[in-house]
């Protein structure tokens, strides 16, 4: 049976957003932090979404807790 984790909390996929915004590449946090880069990728391309459409970041943030 795979292991399985619980979901990130949403404030540190906020912060994950944040660092890959001021420069940080997702392989690099990836390795200090954890999540997969897939992950990192993912929070980073929903909140693009979320801001395409006028959304707050209230919403992402509830949204990025659903999908971890």
């Amino acid at each position: 049976m795979p292991r399985t984790r619980p979901p990130y909390p949403a404030e540190f996929g906020r912060q994950m957003v944040e660092l890959v915004r001021a420069g940080r590449d997702p392989t690099d946090l990836a390795r200090e932090f954890e999540p997969s880069v897939q992950a990192i990728r993912n929070w980073v391309a929903m909140q693009d979404e979320w801001t395409a459409k006028g959304a707050t970041c209230l919403y992402f943030l509830a949204d990025l807790h659903a999908i971890s």
